[in-house]
């Protein structure tokens, strides 16, 4: 992938500062974000202690597929779960436009979406819903869990 991004994360290193050390673990292994400035927001004063920033390679999902070689047409996507802090408002119509075989199954955890949509007064969430309608899904699943599940039935 030619394309670089950077990707903020915890510093979980033996060399991080002690106040980093002492955020909980949860804190520390599972926050970690494209969006460096909603890292800043939620980090605060710490922020700048310990959060990392390194650059990463990034692109699509077509992409992604085309550098493997790696052919739909023999072995569709079964089953995509999405997980990337908000950015699924990005990722999953561009993904939808992109894939000759959509994939029957698309799982995503929409809490962070939600959250910015009523921080931001935005309809984000509303948006991918729609699109995934509009591209034969039908959503099965959302039950308060901060998840949503979408089927597509050919």
């Amino acid at each position: 992938l030619e394309e670089s991004c950077t990707f903020c994360q915890f510093d979980v290193s033996d060399e991080s500062p002690q106040v980093c050390k002492d955020h909980p673990d949860w804190m520390k292994y599972q926050i970690a974000t494209l969006d460096c400035e909603h890292s800043k927001a939620f980090f605060a004063r710490n922020f700048e202690t310990c959060i990392k920033h390194d650059v990463i390679s990034c692109g699509t999902v077509a992409q992604l597929l085309q550098q493997y070689q790696l052919k739909l047409e023999a072995a569709p996507i079964a089953v995509l779960q999405i997980d990337v802090e908000g950015y699924e408002a990005v990722l999953i119509p561009g993904l939808l436009q992109e894939l000759p075989i959509p994939p029957p199954v698309i799982h995503f955890e929409d809490k962070v979406m939600k959250e910015r949509d009523k921080q931001s007064n935005t309809t984000k969430l509303t948006d991918v819903l729609e699109a995934l309608e509009e591209h034969g899904y039908r959503v099965v699943a959302d039950q308060g869990t901060g998840d949503t599940l979408a089927l597509r039935f050919d």
